[in-house]
């Protein structure tokens, strides 16, 4: 049974290739695991068709995904990689989203219920 299934962070913009003619959509990232771990260890993650075209339109750095598919062996013919196929890929949250609600704007809207001139 070859299975993977890990959360970690986006390190970089993915790349992605979207379909043409001959060839189905491709995207590849990699993603940043530090859970419970004093080290982080980095994974290369590649993904086809469907979930490559979601990943390349909607995921962005420091997104945090949730990664399901299996290990696979590439070779470019001077040494061998091991990646993950991803047969999914969660969007668990986004960097940008978790910036808004903890940022500045947050506080100061927060601070405006505060304002003696409101009736109530």
């Amino acid at each position: 049974m070859n299975s993977v299934n890990i959360t970690g962070r986006i390190t970089k913009d993915p790349f992605y290739k979207p379909s043409s003619e001959d060839k189905k959509s491709f995207c590849a990232f990699r993603i940043a695991d530090d859970e419970e771990n004093e080290t982080t260890y980095f994974f290369d993650v590649v993904c086809f068709k469907t979930v490559a075209d979601s990943v390349g339109k909607y995921c962005k750095k420091g997104d945090l995904v949730g990664v399901s598919g299996k290990l696979v062996t590439r070779s470019d013919g001077e040494r061998e990689k091991i990646e993950i196929s991803a047969q999914r890929v969660d969007f668990l949250s986004s960097k940008k989203k978790e910036e808004k609600v903890e940022g500045p704007g947050f506080r100061k809207s927060a601070l405006a219920f505060s304002d003696p001139d409101l009736p109530f």
